[in-house]
């Protein structure tokens, strides 16, 4: 299993800290908030993590390189066009499974049960005020529905920043097809719009988080 962490984000909402350093590497207990997720990668036996960058990259690069003995492949998003576009970066023809992780993303959870499952899953957890997040319809466990930043929510359970796809070739599919058929939200290719085209070809996804 190999790890992909969009990491390529401006952090507009926490300039002026974001002006000078990027969002993934502002510091959270002493280390930077992507340290926390390779140290879990890690733990976890995944050596090959492709990250994806973006805004000031190159310090992401050297922070990663000089702190870390993972098998790294930077892939540049030069244009800000949404989530589902930098994952879609990091995909290609290869089937294996996926851990999609968002760089400015913390969580606490078992990683070893999470990468165990032999399903579609993604992290989610109950939020105030889902319009600021991707948001899912759940039945029994089963992910029914999922809307991006929606002005009438379906549900209170965000999506949590955590992707387990089970063949990475069938979400880059989902991804060229959203970007192909220019289906954004946002004016952004987002992945919850993929994660949805998914759904509608027979994919199923459940929760974890929940």
């Amino acid at each position: 299993m190999r790890a992909i962490i969009p990491a390529a984000g401006l952090g507009e909402r926490l300039r002026p800290l974001t002006l000078h350093k990027p969002k993934v590497l502002l510091p959270v207990a002493g280390k930077p908030i992507i340290g926390h997720i390779y140290d879990r990668l890690l733990a976890l036996g995944i050596d090959e993590v492709t990250v994806i960058i973006g805004h000031l990259g190159d310090m992401v690069r050297e922070y990663s390189q000089r702190n870390y003995p993972l098998k790294f492949h930077f892939v540049e998003q030069t244009e800000q066009r949404g989530l589902g576009h930098a994952v879609g970066l990091g995909l290609d023809d290869n089937p294996e499974p996926v851990l999609i992780i968002l760089g400015d993303t913390i969580l606490d959870l078992d990683y070893f049960s999470l990468i165990r499952r032999t399903t579609n899953v993604i992290g989610v957890m109950p939020v105030e005020d889902p319009r600021r997040f991707g948001v899912v319809l759940l039945e029994n466990g089963r992910v029914m529905r999922l809307i991006e930043k929606p002005s009438e929510p379906i549900s209170k359970q965000a999506i949590a920043g955590i992707y387990l796809i089970q063949n990475g070739r069938i979400l880059r599919d989902a991804i060229d097809y959203i970007v192909t058929q220019d289906i954004r939200t946002k004016n952004e290719y987002q992945l919850t719009d993929a994660l949805q085209v998914m759904l509608t070809w027979g994919r199923a996804i459940w929760d974890y988080l929940h």
